[in-house]
């Protein structure tokens, strides 16, 4: 299934100013992927990945958040990096 449409899509209605593309994962082989295909960060999905995107973003967080994931971890992950009236959507469940 090719999701990159819809993400661009949505990217786009949330009309975000300043798009850094980011790869969350434990897998290094996931995150050299992430990069290898446009992502501009690649974070290690832990206890420090919240502080690292915050520090990304001059502690304003992301203004949009997709959770491909869907787990009780990653969405708890997704609303600790969210900023203030982001948009965060869960995909996988």
């Amino acid at each position: 299934m090719n999701t990159a449409p819809s993400l661009r899509a949505l990217i786009e209605r949330c009309n975000a100013e300043n798009i850094a593309p980011t790869g969350l994962d434990i897998s290094a082989e996931k995150l050299r992927l992430a990069r290898e295909v446009g992502a501009d960060e690649a974070i290690e999905s832990g206890p420090e990945a919240a502080a690292e995107i915050r520090e990304l973003t001059a502690g304003r967080g992301a203004e949009l958040v997709v959770d491909m994931v869907g787990s009780e971890d990653s969405i708890a992950l997704a609303a600790a990096i969210a900023g203030f009236e982001s948009h965060v959507t869960v995909v996988g469940l």
